[in-house]
């Protein structure tokens, strides 16, 4: 579904409810909860990143988000580093990937348990989701089977 706020044209994802995160979703660990994001971008039709976390005083993780895959820009001098470079590039040149996309979870530590609770989430794209037929080709739903592992070795 498209939505139009201002300029920029949103993209909603369209998933069953009962498979979308929700404002004071419990998650036992982190890794449950990307875990839970990832299958929702996979049905959404994004890739899914780690994006940010907070530490408390003793070195604990409090915080942690996760982020659509386009979130952020691509680091200005780095860009600028490859363009000047008089030496042939030894990697091929690749397009913009970010594009500024504000879709993200985060999650909070329980003060007084072990879970953790979806405290923020934004839903809405500003750009096109995949296909069905093309979300596998994304780097967060990419993976090689154990069979074709052993296959290959």
């Amino acid at each position: 579904m498209e939505e139009n706020n201002g300029d920029e044209k949103l993209y909603d994802p369209q998933v069953a409810d009962d498979r979308k995160p929700k404002i004071g979703m419990k998650f036992t660990s982190i890794e449950d909860a990307f875990s839970f994001y990832n299958q929702y971008a996979r049905e959404a039709g994004f890739s899914a990143r780690i994006s940010n976390s907070k530490k408390n005083k003793m070195n604990e993780v409090v915080w942690k988000q996760f982020a659509c895959f386009k979130e952020g820009h691509t680091d200005e001098s780095r860009r600028n580093e490859q363009e000047k470079s008089d030496q042939p590039k030894k990697e091929r040149a690749r397009g913009e990937v970010r594009t500024g996309c504000k879709s993200r979870i985060s999650i909070v530590k329980e003060q007084t348990g072990s879970n953790w609770i979806v405290k923020t989430l934004m839903e809405s794209h500003n750009h096109p989701l995949s296909s069905p037929s093309k979300v596998h080709l994304l780097r967060s739903h990419r993976n090689v089977s154990t069979a074709k592992k052993t296959l290959t070795q």
